[in-house]
């Protein structure tokens, strides 16, 4: 019987862990792919942030080795404790990691995320032993839009044992992504706990929408209206139902909206368009190439804006180059400070150095530029 158990043994399967966070902060990705001729690591966060990816720079994956066994594997690092977003190539196909359940669902992908951890104040986005808000999902029909939408809602800690109305945050995801992004990618929920949990912001409800208002297969002309119909759906329908199912304060001293991306581009649109709604705006990583322009008349009168515009935010990375060859994000972004400061607009500006177009950079404006700064 010893010898039989011992044989058992010897046949079963290697136990395969991917991704695997070591002592040192290196991380090792692996993936079982015995008939594969070619299997890479990928990943637009993850890569950026070791600097394979830029302006100027291609790069199609870093290779990944097999071993005896068919397991293809990779070791990065080490990493700054932080969340990163990765996928593997198999042969040319893009796949999320099977052995990683933690996975993050975009617009037209799924990645898969690792988590390099700490247990120090500077892991902001880390879930920590502090009361926790709740995250409802509400489903609506869109008057608007004609069709069911989701929109992912944040209660502080303590909402429902409180009769007490709280301030509410309009945050806006990127185009890239779906309602729950801020939530699987830019941890806003935690961020939000352990920024009220030390003081450091008012406790307040976060609205998260799906800002994509117009089909992926409308005409052309139809989908260069998206600001248009995200406002219409906006007021008609989130917003009422945020005010019909919430305890919020509604009046614009209380109202701010912020966004990333495609969803800075709609709070710039929605926000200083309406002053009559909202008081706090934030703007993170946008390209705004008709900002000047379309405000023009606004910041002529500087007095005016400054005493309907409790917080103005704009944030960005430095080595954010998404955009256009003779506009990026970062160049609009600092061009925009430039330009409100010469007229005397009440702003605040960051750079975060070395960040490119990712939630590394719009957890760190949320957490560190924006929340702190509301309803002061």
């Amino acid at each position: 019987m010893l010898s039989l158990s011992i044989t058992v043994m010897a046949q079963r399967p290697q136990r395969i862990v991917s991704p695997q966070v070591n002592p040192d902060n290196t991380v090792t990705f692996r993936v079982q792919a015995p008939n594969a001729d070619s299997v890479k690591l990928e990943g637009w966060d993850l890569f950026t942030y070791l600097g394979k990816i830029g302006k100027g720079k291609t790069f199609n994956g870093m290779p990944m080795t097999k071993d005896l066994n068919g397991v293809w594997s990779v070791t990065l690092g080490p990493l700054e404790p932080n969340p990163y977003m990765y996928s593997i190539q198999i042969d040319g196909i893009t796949t999320p990691d099977p052995l990683n359940a933690n996975v993050h669902v975009a617009m037209r992908s799924v990645e898969n995320k690792v988590i390099v951890p700490t247990n120090d104040a500077s892991a902001f986005w880390e879930t920590r032993n502090v009361p926790h808000g709740t995250v409802n999902v509400h489903t609506y029909s869109s008057q608007t839009i004609g069709d069911s939408r989701e929109v992912h809602i944040y209660t502080p800690p303590g909402y429902e044992n409180s009769t007490d109305k709280y301030p509410v945050l309009y945050l806006l995801h990127g185009g890239g992504e779906k309602s729950h992004a801020w939530i699987t990618a830019g941890f806003a929920n935690s961020i939000a706990d352990n920024l009220i949990a030390e003081g450091k912001a008012k406790p307040m409800i976060i609205v998260m929408p799906f800002c994509h208002s117009v089909p992926e297969d409308a005409p052309r002309e139809m989908r260069g209206n998206n600001s248009s119909y995200f406002e219409k759906d906006l007021f008609t329908d989130i917003m009422p139902l945020v005010e019909r199912s919430y305890r919020v304060k509604s009046d614009r001293e209380h109202t701010a909206i912020a966004g990333l991306s495609m969803g800075g581009d709609l709070a710039d649109a929605v926000g200083f368009n309406h002053l009559e709604k909202f008081s706090y705006i934030g703007i993170f990583s946008s390209v705004l190439e008709n900002f000047k322009q379309d405000h023009k008349e606004l910041f002529d009168n500087p007095d005016e804006v400054n005493k309907k515009i409790n917080y103005l935010f704009f944030g960005v990375g430095s080595d954010d180059h998404v955009g256009m060859a003779d506009m990026t994000a970062s160049s609009c972004i600092r061009d925009i400070h430039s330009y409100l400061a010469d007229k005397g607009i009440n702003h605040s500006f960051y750079e975060l150095p070395k960040a490119n177009h990712t939630f590394h950079a719009w957890r760190h404006f949320l957490n560190y530029n924006f929340l702190p700064n509301l309803w002061e």
